[in-house]
């Protein structure tokens, strides 16, 4: 028979998982290498199957979010917002009460195309890894 680790017991719990990030990212321009400031704000929301625990809760989290980004350069700005997917697995790590240390990797997919006669497609996500504080509600 297989063990859980010591801290955690019971059958998962199925909850609701949001969140709002904001990323910036300076660069140059690939033709004329001139500065270029790239910002993507995703705001998300999605279920969370989480470990029913007291101390450590292992989680799997997946959600639907949008994905607002500006980019602003000499040429100019664009801006715009496109649907995107968050995939998240983590540790809780219970610190007092509903408040918890949040450990986990995350991977965020969200495909922005430019407008105009010769489109470029752009990636907007990727892989992170964070570290945070979750508070049940």
């Amino acid at each position: 028979r297989a063990r859980r680790p010591k801290g955690v017991r019971g059958p998962p719990a199925l909850c609701s998982w949001g969140g709002l990030d904001y990323f910036r990212r300076t660069g140059k321009l690939t033709l004329t290498a001139e500065p270029t400031t790239l910002r993507v704000m995703p705001f998300f929301a999605g279920l969370k199957l989480q470990s029913a625990g007291r101390s450590v809760r292992p989680y799997a989290s997946a959600a639907a979010g949008y994905f607002f980004y500006r980019e602003a350069s000499v040429i100019g700005t664009v801006t715009g917002g496109r649907i995107g997917l968050v995939a998240q697995a983590g540790l809780l790590l219970k610190i007092k009460g509903k408040v918890s240390l949040d450990l986990h990797v995350r991977y965020t997919a969200c495909r922005a195309k430019s407008g105009g006669t010769d489109p470029v497609t752009t990636e907007l996500g990727g892989f992170q890894g964070g570290l945070g504080i979750s508070v049940g509600i």
